[in-house]
């Protein structure tokens, strides 16, 4: 964008390089304003898997992972108990 807006100013065509010019601030702003707004986006999103975790693909796997470890515990626990006996 900006060698365009170099070669418009060299072959005085003024028009064409006050778009190119205004293109070129509006989309470093458009960047800038989008850069600035993804730390507030992320934390937003981890506000919300927060407050309903088990609504989440990742919350029923979570509850999956810990309902086999609390069943193997007990498995453990009444081998052991068996052994004692």
């Amino acid at each position: 964008m900006l060698p365009v807006a170099v070669l418009n100013a060299r072959g005085h065509k003024v028009h064409a390089h006050r778009n190119a010019m205004l293109g070129l601030f509006l989309g470093a702003l458009v960047i800038a304003g989008l850069i600035r707004a993804v730390p507030y986006v992320r934390k937003r999103a981890d506000e919300m898997r927060q407050q309903a975790p088990d609504e989440s693909l990742s919350g029923l796997l979570r509850q999956l992972k810990e309902a086999r470890t609390e069943r193997e515990m007990r498995e453990k626990r009444e081998k052991v108990r068996g052994r004692r006996r």
